[in-house]
């Protein structure tokens, strides 16, 4: 990309941060005079009124939280799903392992068995 490019790219960004900061910015000073009574399940006494800028602040707090909290809880899923499936495979190789040496064992009693008839068939053809 030529630095023509990554100029524009990287001012578009700063332009719309700074939007984003302002519109923020334009909420908090528009709404810091207001108040407001709310139910939240009992945890606030509804009859007192709260100033809207500390609703709008805790809500993005909460907000914040419960998107890294499920973030987090669909990391672990995959996790578990990661270690369950490496376990899989480490029982597939334990058991092809043990086939394997089965089999090792197996050929070898063959092969004692094909040494020892052609050892007598030697013996009594002389």
């Amino acid at each position: 990309m030529s630095l023509a490019f990554k100029r524009i790219k990287v001012y578009t960004k700063v332009t719309l941060l700074v939007i984003v900061a302002l519109a923020i910015a334009t909420v908090f000073i528009k709404n810091r005079g207001h108040r407001v009574q709310f139910w939240f399940f009992g945890l606030v006494d509804d009859q007192t009124p709260v100033n809207v800028v500390w609703l709008i602040v805790c809500t993005a707090i909460a907000s914040v939280l419960s998107w890294w909290v499920l973030l987090a809880a669909i990391s672990m899923v995959k996790d578990v799903r990661e270690v369950r499936r490496q376990e899989e495979q480490q029982e597939r190789e334990r058991a092809q392992q043990a086939m394997a040496r089965k089999l090792r064992e197996q050929e070898q009693r063959i092969d004692e068995k094909l040494s020892k008839a052609i050892g007598k068939d030697a013996n009594s053809g002389v």
